[in-house]
């Protein structure tokens, strides 16, 4: 018989299928590329560096890097998705931002050189990995000595209201089960000890994990839901009566009212964000 897929890897799975255009819509601009930013601050990302996205996904944290590292550094990213990277082949670069090459291929086989980067990131990947170890010995292993790591993951969903009262509306229109698969994907590893121990197990030091949160705004309450369509649930709701579908909404309309603005939804998200430096300088 075989093994039931974890919540975790159905959601990975479910980006590299049609939900990726919906993650690409309507997730990318509203969190993705606000977070993006917050975590190139934390690495302190300047011109002339070398970096290596890792799980690119549509290449949403390559592309703003790129703008910042300029003409005279380079990115890559990398990502098992054939779909993701033809998304992010897509984007269309600024004027003097730094060349972007993609790669496809899994988080514990880079096939890239030792040492080749002075920064590696990875937004919000590392809890999908199935070896997230694995993965990050291969993430040092491309960093130079003395260069920068840095991945980002959700904190639990009772901390970003939006994607709470998605998986509310999920329990009023489809049962606790469907939240719960909802709830374990991206937000099914927050304990920042745990994060901590496999970073420095994996050979990296000075490592620290923190708490950041930052405000994202959907245009409308119809935007919000719409991003369950980049979760596996989305395809049942989606095949699901219109009465079904219209508890999903009201559901989730209800459970965010507090941080409605006029018909825009305004509410923080958070996330920790773990860094660390490659040894040998």
């Amino acid at each position: 018989m075989m093994a039931r897929m974890s919540d975790a890897e159905a959601w990975s799975a479910s980006f590299g299928s049609d939900a990726s255009a919906v993650y690409a819509e309507t997730l990318l601009p509203t969190v993705f590329v606000p977070w993006a930013g917050d975590l190139l601050d934390v690495l302190m990302v300047g011109p002339g560096q070398r970096l290596l996205d890792v799980a690119c996904g549509p290449g949403t944290l390559a592309a703003v890097a790129a703008t910042r590292i300029g003409s005279t550094g380079a990115v890559t990213g990398v990502d098992p998705s054939d779909t993701m990277l033809d998304l992010a082949r897509r984007i269309e670069l600024v004027d003097g931002a730094a060349p972007v090459a993609w790669l496809r291929g899994p988080a514990d086989d880079i096939a890239l050189p030792t040492g080749s980067f002075d920064v590696v990131a990875c937004q919000q990947g590392v809890q999908f990995f199935p070896d997230r170890r694995a993965a990050l010995v291969e993430m040092r292993r491309v960093c130079r000595g003395g260069g920068r790591m840095g991945f980002s993951v959700w904190r639990p969903i009772d901390e970003c209201p939006s994607f709470r009262a998605v998986a509310a509306g999920l329990s009023e229109a489809l049962g606790a089960d469907a939240a719960d698969a909802y709830r374990g994907g991206p937000w099914g590893w927050t304990d920042p000890a745990a994060m901590t121990e496999v970073t420095e197990g994996a050979g990296f030091i000075d490592v620290q994990a923190v708490a950041r949160t930052l405000s994202v705004r959907f245009h409308s309450v119809e935007q919000l839901a719409a991003t369950v369509g980049a979760a596996p649930v989305g395809a049942q709701l989606d095949a699901s009566p219109s009465e079904v579908r219209r508890a999903f909404l009201d559901a989730t309309a209800a459970a965010i009212q507090p941080f409605l603005r006029g018909t825009a939804v305004v509410a923080p998200t958070a996330t920790t964000v773990v860094t660390a430096r490659s040894p040998g300088w």
